[in-house]
């Protein structure tokens, strides 16, 4: 089942949650990204019908939810758009392998908006088995910040959104937050090659 929140979205920062839903499994791969629409999870969706609201989806979703309306307004347009570092490609797809990932992000953020349809692109060029990554959606109210339903936050220290954390045998080795200090590319590059990084926000905890 399709989980989504209808929230009046005033920015980044400030939203009011009006209804939430159930989430589902995550099962769709990136390269099936603009190829399934995930009718069944469409069909048992559920939201407020106020013209004045927007949808949020929380909790942990397959991609295959960011190509149905409304998050397709923005999600499509970003993905496409967005050419990968073809020269950095083939090294990310290498040093990939074994390892799994999380992305922690916001359908009512920007930077999860810009940043994370990037993302998935670079991983669709590498090849990358979505049944190693889980996008997981949090959530922008006061009472919930930055949490997610089934508490995948938790002990993870998300304090950015959009935050791709790579893992080896369950271990973190690395996070992106927010947004790239050089690339995208080049950034995930030195996470996996084990040379020294310092995302965004670094030492910031969690209040």
């Amino acid at each position: 089942m399709l989980v989504i929140v209808t929230m009046w979205l005033i920015s980044c920062n400030h939203t009011r949650m009006v209804q939430t839903n159930a989430p589902t499994n995550q099962t769709n791969t990136v390269n099936q990204l603009v190829k399934n629409n995930n009718s069944n999870n469409l069909n048992n969706s559920k939201t407020i019908n106020n013209p004045a609201a927007i949808t949020h989806l929380l909790g942990v979703h397959p991609i295959a939810d960011l190509r149905q309306a409304p998050f397709a307004d923005w999600f499509l347009p970003n993905y496409q758009s967005y050419q990968p570092d073809s020269l950095r490609i083939p090294k990310i797809k290498e040093l990939l392998r074994g390892k799994t990932l999380q992305i922690f992000l916001g359908t009512w953020c920007g930077d999860s908006r810009r940043e994370v349809p990037r993302m998935l692109k670079i991983l669709a060029a590498a090849g990358f088995d979505s049944t190693k990554l889980q996008l997981v959606f949090v959530n922008n109210t006061p009472e919930q910040y930055k949490k997610s339903p089934g508490h995948e936050e938790q002990g993870k220290n998300i304090v950015r959104v959009p935050t791709l954390i790579v893992y080896k045998d369950k271990t973190e080795i690395g996070r992106f937050i927010e947004y790239p200090k050089e690339s995208i590319e080049k950034d995930l590059l030195k996470i996996l090659q084990g040379e020294p990084y310092e995302p965004n926000y670094f030492g910031k905890t969690v209040q």
